[in-house]
C-alpha cells in the first residue's frame, strides 16, 4: 500500500462543531495566535540572542574566534534544516506530538548549553536546540491561518519570521 492509495480527509461534525477553529470566540482565537506567535518570538529570538555573550563564551570554554562563531551558527543550520523534517512529520502524526517534541528538544538543550563546560556540548546543544526551534516557523504560522479569517493573512505570514530577530537585537 503506498501513501497513495489512502483517502484520509479532515471533517468536522457539522456547521456548529466546536472543535472547528472557524467556530471558536474571537477571544480564543486571538488567545491562541498570540500564544503560537509567543512560542514563534522565542524560537526566532534564540538565533540571535546568543551573539552578545559570544565573547564570554569565548573566555569561559578557552576557544578561538572561529568556534565561537559556530556555537551560533550551528543553531541557524539546524533553525533552517529542520522544517524538512518536522512538516512531513506534523502532516503524518499530527501537530501536536511535533510541538510537543519539539519545544522538549528546545528547552531539554537550550537548558543544557550553559551547564556543559566544554565546547562539544555546547555546539551539540545549539545545534539540537535549533532542531526544535524551527518548530516555529514550521508548524505555527499552519495553524494560525485558519485563526485569523477577519485579517488578511498575506500580512500576517509576511510579518511572522522577523519579529524576533529585531527583538533581540
Amino acid at each position: 500500500m503506498s501513501w497513495a492509495d489512502l483517502d484520509v480527509k479532515v471533517t468536522w461534525d457539522g456547521e456548529d462543531d466546536p472543535n472547528d477553529p472557524y467556530n471558536w470566540s474571537q477571544a480564543f482565537r486571538l488567545l491562541t495566535t498570540l500564544s503560537l506567535s509567543c512560542g514563534g518570538l522565542v524560537n526566532t529570538m534564540s538565533t540571535s540572542m546568543v551573539a552578545p555573550s559570544l565573547p564570554q563564551i569565548s573566555k569561559d570554554l578557552h576557544i578561538g574566534t572561529f568556534t565561537t562563531q559556530l556555537t551560533m551558527s550551528v543553531y541557524l543550520l539546524a533553525y533552517v534544516f529542520a522544517p524538512f523534517i518536522i512538516a512531513p512529520f506534523s502532516e503524518m502524526y499530527g501537530r501536536r506530538p511535533a510541538y510537543l517534541i519539539c519545544h522538549a528538544f528546545y528547552i531539554l538543550f537550550n537548558s543544557l548549553c550553559p551547564v556543559g563546560k566544554s565546547k562539544s556540548v555546547m555546539i551539540a546543544c545549539r545545534f539540537l536546540s535549533g532542531l526544535g526551534g524551527a518548530c516555529g516557523i514550521t508548524v505555527s504560522p499552519l495553524n494560525s491561518l485558519p485563526l485569523n479569517t477577519d485579517v488578511d493573512d498575506r500580512y500576517h505570514l509576511a510579518v511572522w519570521p522577523f519579529d524576533g530577530r529585531y527583538l533581540a537585537n
